[in-house]
């Protein structure tokens, strides 16, 4: 339904929450449209989301007039300009989108970075950041309001510090491409109890979502293991790690998720004890770790989430639906002893 949609209309926003099977639809839509030899571009923001939609559409679509990338590392390769191995924020915030902009005025340069339709998943990522939807648009044949394009993406519950930046930009879109938008609501990803439970810890509505495909599971799907300290979360994590492969599942089916930055995460602690972990997104056996940040838009069977920060009320809650909704499985949360009756608390309460 939503394909044939886009299909139909040149303009398309279609909304949805974690697990509504935005990324999927973008992917195949991009195939579908690369068949008929159009020049298609589907993009994201998200790094890993970035490299797996490539590597998974690039085994089942041949031929030159699909590309499909992270949007800065489209508009870098378009524009020619090389991105260095050691880019610092400076570089991603001010030298690129100013050299990006400065080339795409080149007429040479605009003629051959032009596409009949754009795809961008996680929309609200790009819609966050001005001068990259502007710089995207520039790419499409006919602009904002005649080019051909899709937006999959959920602005509603993009991360609080940057929700109004891509609020703005999302209704100034829509008031210029009036397109024809459309709703997912049913999560296809998670176990029942998994998604109320990240509804509920991340305080949203209860209609968040109108149902859920998948009805198993039960209440050893989302379990909470209380710690008193560091030391004593690291030894729940070990326990956890051994619970979960003896559950039968396989290293690289468990991810844990950290608050906080890869470099100051307990699997960071873990690693200097010579635990099989790789960095989420790179090869090599072992579990995966990474931010809860950098995890948007992927998928795992086991999510183990760590390095909790309940501090931060707005903004650390919303991470717990970022998190939890990761998981097509199983979730284990490892908590102080002294945020466990929040947890708690806020899991019971429905709707948040």
């Amino acid at each position: 339904m939503t394909i044939r949609l886009c299909e139909m209309n040149p303009r398309v926003v279609v909304t949805g929450g974690a697990g509504t099977g935005k990324t999927l639809i973008a992917m195949e839509l991009a195939r579908r449209l690369a068949a008929r030899n159009e020049r298609v571009a589907l993009v994201c923001f998200n790094q890993l989301v970035g490299d797996w939609m490539k590597s998974n559409v690039a085994v089942q679509t041949a031929g030159p007039g699909l590309v499909v990338d992270r949007a800065v590392r489209l508009l870098a390769h378009l524009t020619g300009i090389a991105i260095p191995r050691d880019a610092d924020d400076r570089f991603w915030g001010e030298t690129l989108p100013d050299a990006v902009q400065e080339r795409l005025t080149d007429p040479a340069c605009s003629a051959d970075a032009t596409f009949d339709y754009l795809i961008v998943d996680e929309a609200q990522d790009v819609l966050a950041k001005p001068w990259l939807w502007q710089c995207l648009m520039s790419l499409v044949r006919g602009g904002v309001a005649g080019g051909r394009f899709a937006l999959f993406g959920d602005v509603e519950r993009r991360a609080i510090q940057s929700r109004e930046t891509a609020q703005k930009a999302f209704d100034e879109m829509i008031a210029s491409a009036q397109p024809t938008r459309w709703s997912l609501s049913e999560n296809c990803r998670n176990y029942d109890v998994v998604g109320k439970a990240a509804v509920s810890l991340s305080g949203l509505a209860s209609d968040t979502y109108s149902g859920f495909l998948r009805t198993g599971g039960s209440f050893q799907n989302v379990e909470y293991i209380p710690f008193e300290d560091d030391a004593q979360q690291l030894m729940r994590l070990k326990s956890v790690l051994q619970k979960a492969r003896e559950s039968g599942f396989r290293d690289s089916e468990i991810t844990l998720l950290s608050f906080c930055s890869p470099e100051r995460s307990a699997a960071k602690r873990l690693l200097a004890e010579s635990f099989r972990l790789v960095p989420a997104g790179r090869g090599g056996g072992g579990c995966l770790y990474t931010s809860v940040h950098a995890y948007k838009g992927m998928e795992n069977k086991v999510i183990i989430v760590t390095d909790l920060d309940l501090d931060d009320r707005e903004g650390g809650r919303a991470l717990f639906y970022t998190a939890l909704t990761r998981a097509t499985e199983t979730v284990y949360i490892l908590c102080r002893q002294s945020d466990a009756r929040q947890l708690l608390a806020w899991s019971a309460k429905e709707g948040g």
